[in-house]
């Protein structure tokens, strides 16, 4: 008998029901249900409910996860050098650890302000100041020429967003060599998952010292755990610092004394069984992506042509998250697709946010690429479950209400 230290009170289901889950379980590999089925096998397991989100032991799905996103990261290109990973409750949560973790809890931190406000909040909650920087006016990611102005002797770090594609390090890297800087790039690849540049994912090329790369798998995203993320790093030591962090700062080598100040940011089993089961079918899922884009392509394709809506410019290695639209007029577009059931999604252009005026006295005026995209840019229903009717109703009813 092992008596462990605790024990959620869960009634485990005995006679014709715990039959019927050990039979959906078993139906689950051939008829789906898989990420639903891993989430009763892990409950059923009574003797991992012990360590449940409480401890990353050997052979638990947060454990399994990560070994299988080292593999899926390396699977089209070997690691110049080993690679390390950490489990995180959220990219916010990684960003926010990396960070710390770096010791980047002062100074400023350059990002766009055309982001998920995941970001610049992270930014915030290390306790640095987000300078806010322009975007490319096609890919919509950080400019390098803004970067260049921007780049100071407060700098202490950049987290730069990868949107729909993997963008091209070799401008930040010119960048930083040439203000003869050494500090840590922190990427969030969390809207490049399956994307590629000249055959590499994000994630194997790490640049700075203390640089990172940051997955989601939130709902949002193209393989989803309904929550979770990972952070890699070719820097083992600052991925142990990391999970110290994301235990409230505590090295369970010692458990006795705090390693670090940190918060709960540690991942949850529940959501790495279910991306392990979204990781296992990542093609047919990428494949489907590629499929879906081709039609909204093709059903655009004349408003394009006409200017009356522009695209991001993503690459042919460019694996699409959120599909991104410019719009005339993002609300009224969006308030007559509503009419019709269709739901459009936006980004917050953060430096024009009034908390963020208020606290880190940003203004209007000074980013003007930003600008100008920030009442224009839409995200169109863009998941594996709509059918080629389904996007030929969104583009038809989009033209309509531009």
């Amino acid at each position: 008998m092992k008596y462990t230290l605790i024990h959620p009170s869960f009634d485990l289901p005995q006679g014709k029901a715990r039959e019927f889950l050990d039979k959906f379980i078993e139906a689950s590999r051939e008829e789906g249900g898989a990420e639903i089925a891993s989430l009763a096998r892990l409950l059923l397991n009574d003797d991992a409910l012990s360590f449940a989100n409480y401890l990353n032991v050997e052979g638990c799905p947060v454990h399994r996860l990560c070994q299988e996103f080292l593999k899926f990261i390396c699977r089209s290109k070997p690691p110049a050098a080993p690679l390390y990973i950490a489990p995180m409750q959220s990219a916010t949560a990684a960003i926010t650890a990396a960070l710390m973790a770096n010791k980047v809890t002062s100074g400023e931190v350059i990002t766009t302000s055309l982001n998920f406000l995941g970001v610049p909040n992270a930014i915030a909650l290390a306790g640095a100041e987000p300078r806010f920087v322009d975007v490319d006016p096609d890919t919509f990611m950080m400019d390098p020429a803004s970067l260049e102005k921007a780049v100071s002797k407060k700098t202490k770090a950049i987290v730069f967003v990868h949107f729909n594609q993997v963008g091209d390090l070799d401008a930040m890297g010119d960048v930083l060599n040439a203000k003869g800087l050494d500090i840590p790039l922190i990427q969030d690849a969390s809207l490049a998952m399956g994307s590629t540049h000249k055959g590499t994912p994000a994630g194997l090329v790490n640049m700075g010292t203390g640089g990172a790369t940051v997955y989601s798998f939130a709902t949002s995203k193209i393989l989803s755990g309904l929550g979770g993320a990972v952070v890699l790093s070719g820097d083992k030591k600052l991925i142990m610092d990391i999970e110290k962090i994301s235990y409230q700062g505590m090295d369970f080598a010692s458990p006795e004394e705090l390693a670090s100040f940190g918060a709960n940011f540690k991942m949850n089993d529940l959501n790495a069984a279910i991306a392990l089961e979204q990781l296992k079918k990542c093609d047919a899922i990428f494949e489907r992506r590629r499929i879906l884009r081709s039609w909204y392509d093709r059903e655009l394709s004349d408003v394009v042509d006409t200017g009356k809506i522009s695209l991001q410019k993503v690459s042919h290695d460019g694996l699409i998250t959120h599909y991104a639209v410019l719009v005339p007029d993002r609300a009224a577009a969006a308030k007559r697709l509503a009419e019709r059931g269709v739901m459009l999604g936006l980004w917050h252009t953060a430096h024009l946010q009034k908390i963020y005026q208020k606290r880190f006295k940003t203004r209007a005026g000074t980013l003007p690429v930003t600008e100008s995209i920030a009442g224009r840019i839409a995200f169109l229903p863009f998941h594996t479950r709509l059918s080629e009717k389904d996007v030929q109703f969104i583009c038809r009813n989009l033209k309509e209400a531009v």
